[in-house]
């Protein structure tokens, strides 16, 4: 299981719009400078994020993109879902029927817990917790560096 591109892109960006002070717009130009996402993927993935009800978008001079629910309210999990299929480790989790070897394959077993704890974890993760991650990597990069 990858997490594509793209879905790695959106969670750059939304860590990017969550770490504004609240109600405060980001634009597409700054999220792409400030999170290393190219500016054709920010539109493409915009799109997918807001219909998904994760961002919301204002136009104008004060314009840009927002949280569309609190940063607490937003998992991991939700913004990989909105960029990609979903997670699995081997596509006969998803489809059984597709290998006839399902009902008696031992290794399906293991593909299918795998699947569930990276889908427990991931949603267990909140956009909140990884802020947080990100200023102590800061903090410990910034000491190591004095």
């Amino acid at each position: 299981m990858l997490i594509t591109r793209e879905a790695d892109y959106a969670i750059r960006m939304m860590l990017e719009v969550a770490s504004q002070p609240s109600g405060r717009p980001r634009t597409t130009v700054d999220v792409s400078k400030e999170r290393l996402v190219p500016r054709p993927f920010v539109r493409k993935i915009v799109g997918r994020l807001t219909a998904a009800g994760l961002l919301r978008t204002r136009r104008g001079n004060h314009g840009g993109l927002m949280l569309a629910r609190p940063a607490d309210e937003i998992t991991l999990l939700s913004i990989i879902d909105a960029t990609q299929s979903p997670i699995t480790v081997n596509r006969c989790v998803l489809n059984p029927q597709i290998c006839p070897l399902q009902p008696t394959c031992p290794v399906h077993e293991v593909c299918r817990t795998a699947r569930e704890q990276l889908v427990d974890l991931f949603g267990s993760v909140r956009l909140t917790d990884l802020l947080k991650r990100s200023a102590e990597l800061k903090a410990n990069a910034a000491v190591g560096a004095a």
